[in-house]
């Protein structure tokens, strides 16, 4: 019996002509075996060490510099710098500065409140005379003794001031000792241009001056002054004689060899 199309009877084909024979590559004897291709075949080259180490070196250096840029764009994006690295030498912490700290200065030191105690020997035929008072005080701050001649009509006195100054002296020269008493004519308002100078008086530095002023009692009073600076103080012994010149002298020296501060 003959089907039609049946590939294992002769005569299968468009033409029925019986099927010509395979000549293409050897099939396999066994089922599910490949044989593979005829001819020569190389296969690819297999991976080395040498290659897997590169790769894996190649992999971490590109993931070291994305990290580092990502931490680079965080901190410019939030604006904060990176910290330096940079030392200040010999393993110090950079945050410390090698100078030295500032020495704070000391307060300008205050002088005195008030003026100094000075004491004397009372001339004989004097007293002091609590009725009197100075014709012109050189500044604020002071203490005066005003002696007057006993038993006379006239105005004979010797009177010692002590001032407090609003400076301090310690460290003047003569000249600028003898300016600062030469600045007060306009205090007293000097009538007459005779010049302070320095002299030695009773073993002492002194500021000599002789003074005309106008006065409350007189036109016109005048006397010797001795001024004698420590630091911040002052001290001022006048003679001032009417018609006793000797006796005023006299108790004018006593004054001047026992007055102390």
């Amino acid at each position: 019996m003959t089907y039609p199309n049946n590939p294992h009877q002769p005569g299968y084909g468009p033409h029925n002509e019986p099927a010509t024979s395979y000549s293409g590559p050897p099939q396999p004897t066994e089922p599910n075996t490949y044989a593979g291709p005829t001819g020569s075949f190389t296969p690819p080259p297999q991976n080395s060490s040498a290659s897997r180490v590169i790769l894996i070196i190649a992999l971490c250096v590109a993931l070291v510099f994305g990290v580092g840029a990502t931490i680079t764009a965080i901190s410019l994006f939030s604006g904060e710098e990176e910290p330096s690295t940079d030392t200040a030498g010999d393993g110090e912490d950079p945050s410390e500065s090698s100078s030295p700290p500032l020495e704070e200065e000391e307060p300008a030191a205050e002088g005195p409140t008030s003026p100094v105690a000075v004491t004397y020997t009372t001339p004989s035929g004097f007293s002091v005379n609590i009725n009197t008072t100075l014709v012109t005080p050189l500044y604020d701050e002071y203490t005066v003794d005003i002696l007057t001649m006993d038993g006379v009509d006239t105005y004979e006195s010797v009177f010692v001031t002590s001032y407090l100054l609003p400076f301090d002296t310690t460290d003047y020269s003569d000249d600028q000792k003898v300016t600062t008493i030469d600045s007060l004519d306009t205090v007293l308002g000097k009538l007459n241009s005779d010049e302070p100078g320095m002299a030695s008086v009773a073993g002492r530095d002194a500021v000599v001056d002789y003074i005309e002023q106008a006065g409350t009692t007189q036109d016109v009073i005048s006397y010797d002054s001795y001024f004698f600076f420590d630091g911040w103080y002052l001290v001022q012994v006048g003679c001032q004689p009417d018609e006793k010149t000797s006796e005023v002298e006299t108790a004018c020296q006593s004054i001047l060899e026992t007055v102390s501060w």
